[in-house]
């Protein structure tokens, strides 16, 4: 299936986050992802401790349709200075993984990470978000 490209504007808050503190937002570019159970361009999102079970927790960003930016979320950094954390995404209505990855965040960083097409063709969800560095 091949769509026309399209573009989404989105406002960003580049407020430096509060000590120990990490601020991420998410944005849902996969225009033509396929995504199961009846769902198109829905998705849940996690943002959990390493080998946390979603089945016992609920989703941070409930559900962004295509073109779609979440809320700031605000992570806590430990004195260590630095908090592993995986992004977990379902699609809506389901706690099937379509996307596992893990980051490393330090204090004081704000990241935005984009949902996109696998390259040449779309079609399916890449199981790499694209991260954008907007501060540190």
């Amino acid at each position: 299936m091949s769509e026309s490209p399209q573009s989404s504007a989105v406002t960003q808050n580049s407020h430096k986050p509060v000590k120990a503190k990490v601020r991420i937002t998410n944005l849902h570019g996969s225009l033509t992802s396929e995504l199961p159970y009846g769902e198109r361009s829905l998705s849940r999102q996690f943002k959990v401790p390493l080998g946390t079970d979603i089945s016992q927790v609920e989703p941070i960003i409930p559900s962004l349709i295509f073109g779609q930016a979440s809320v700031y979320v605000s992570l806590a950094i430990p004195s260590s200075g630095i908090a592993q954390t995986m992004m977990i995404v379902t699609a809506s209505g389901n706690k099937t993984q379509l996307i596992n990855q893990s980051y490393l965040f330090s204090q004081g960083q704000i990241r935005t990470l984009v949902l996109v097409n696998v390259s040449p063709g779309g079609g399916a969800l890449s199981f790499f978000p694209l991260e954008l560095n907007d501060l540190n």
